[in-house]
């Protein structure tokens, strides 16, 4: 069994081990050592990042309770390994950040944590609720006010566990303990920071209706506050563009977007009394190709053609990158395929869809 070194000490980024076996496997080397720091991937979590003697470590797994380092170069003997500290730090703060969150909400609502995903790039918990967006804010401020509190975080086996309530997803004989005093008790087997200040700011940046309940996205640290400088300049230049200020922001923007709809409108109406103009103009059998035009305003044109002709109608309208078509007419529309990459279709006497390119000589 692999001594694991990141249960005794989180902060420690070297240590030397020796290589118990080194096994080519596929394109990589399965390496186990006596010991080791590296966390690896397991409880929801990503595994650490580094190299064992400059070699990059490419992925960690715990098999039947060995630890399986996987490079790309063999390595026998003693080694020394090196902790890509950044990450593991990371994943730290958003490990304890996850425990207080859940643990508050545990307290709360008594509802279990039934999903935990620390990734790369997304850091994820689920909850056995539908959690609404006052209840979200509200345990937000919560988590928040856990972490300026400066509460100590501890690790810790014990010899009797009968009479002690945790949380845990796994009923283990001997689960390492992780305890944030009137917060948290839960079994977990991952490096945690030694004090909530140490998580740092504490940001849930959306949350999405999942079949067990809620799945809240958050951030903490380094990474909360990237996200919020990112935010914060957009919001700036936004505003500079609306010359607004930001505590106004919203309501100006929903300004902007009414104005926008209602010129939209105006100019779907003024094309409809465009094409009412135009419509006296045209002979029986119609086909014609025009500007740009929205589908309702073209469908618009469609209709007014048809209900002015006995025979055929083929409007076609430029797009930005291809041809929309409408016709009343199969015989057009097959042979529109003949000639051209249509996609589209229809029955009866109503066929439409789009065209790579148009033969002009069609319109002569």
């Amino acid at each position: 069994m692999t001594l694991k070194l990141y249960e005794q000490e989180g902060y420690q980024t070297t240590f030397h081990a020796h290589v118990v076996s080194c096994v080519k496997k596929n394109e990589l080397y399965d390496i186990i050592l006596d010991q080791t720091l590296f966390f690896p991937e397991e409880g929801g979590q990503t595994c650490d990042k580094g190299t064992l003697n400059g070699i990059e470590v490419v992925d960690v797994q715990i098999i039947n309770d060995e630890i399986h380092h996987y490079t790309h170069s063999a390595l026998n003997g003693d080694v020394q390994g090196i902790i890509d500290w950044t990450h593991r730090y990371t994943n730290m703060q958003h490990h304890t950040g996850e425990h207080i969150l859940s643990g508050l909400i545990h307290k709360e609502f008594h509802v279990d944590n039934v999903g935990f995903h620390l990734g790369y790039n997304e850091i994820t918990a689920d909850y056995a609720m539908d959690l609404n967006n006052d209840q979200i804010k509200r345990i937000e401020a919560l988590v928040n006010s856990v972490i300026f509190s400066n509460k100590p975080v501890k690790s810790y086996y014990l010899d009797d566990y009968s009479n002690i309530e945790y949380r845990a997803k796994l009923d283990l004989a001997k689960p390492r303990l992780v305890e944030i005093e009137d917060v948290d008790l839960c079994a977990c087997c991952a490096p945690h920071v030694k004090s909530t200040i140490e998580v740092g700011l504490f940001k849930i940046i959306k949350s999405m209706k999942i079949k067990k309940g809620t799945r809240l996205f958050f951030l903490c640290g380094k990474l909360a506050y990237e996200d919020y400088v990112l935010k914060h300049d957009q919001s700036i230049q936004i505003s500079n563009q609306l010359s607004s200020n930001i505590e106004a922001l919203s309501s100006n923007v929903q300004r902007v977007l009414d104005e926008n709809y209602a010129l939209k409108q105006r100019i779907k109406q003024l094309n409809k009394e465009m094409v009412d103009h135009l419509i006296i103009e045209h002979k029986e059998n119609q086909i014609i190709l025009c500007d740009e035009l929205d589908r309702d305003t073209q469908l618009y044109y469609y209709n007014k053609l048809v209900s002015f002709s006995n025979n055929y109608v083929l409007l076609v309208s430029k797009q930005k990158d291809n041809y929309r078509f409408m016709t009343n007419s199969k015989d057009i529309f097959l042979q529109l395929k003949e000639r051209h990459q249509v996609r589209g279709g229809g029955k009866n006497d109503f066929f439409q869809g789009t065209l790579d390119t148009v033969n002009e000589q069609l319109f002569d």
